[in-house]
């Protein structure tokens, strides 16, 4: 993607439904991007193998609704990494412990979400702030 060009694209990765959902809506509705989600890592990185590259990935760090051998989001993370270092990712998790934090910055991380009440506000928030400083608004 050319410098001077603004990605509105942002994929949601994340197996809980509601969240997904409401991560999905709340971006849509709140701002001028496109937003695509999935319930399942691997469709991620499916579309990041075509070629589809957002500009912010927010990732779930925990992936339940799978069998127990799925990959976590920091292992995600990892590769996601792989398939584009350049990609922009958050981590979005129920979990507020302060390692996982740690790991995931350590890993390339963009930022890191504990699943609260008012986590859709600080999400809106950080777009808005990620966006204003490339001289795009919504």
């Amino acid at each position: 993607m050319a410098t001077n060009q603004i990605n509105n694209l942002i994929f949601v990765v994340d197996d809980d439904v509601f969240f997904n959902n409401l991560f999905e809506f709340s971006i849509h509705n709140q701002t001028k991007l496109k937003v695509l989600s999935f319930k399942n890592p691997n469709e991620c990185l499916l579309q990041l193998k075509k070629g589809i590259e957002p500009e912010i990935i927010f990732l779930d760090y925990n992936f339940n609704c799978y069998d127990e051998a799925q990959m976590n989001g920091l292992e995600m993370l990892r590769m996601i990494k792989r398939v584009s270092s350049k990609l922009n990712v958050v981590l979005v998790s129920a979990n507020s412990s302060q390692q996982i934090l740690i790991n995931s910055s350590k890993e390339g991380a963009l930022g890191y979400f504990v699943k609260s009440n008012n986590s859709m506000n600080g999400i809106i928030n950080f777009l808005r702030n990620y966006y204003y400083q490339k001289k795009y608004f919504i």
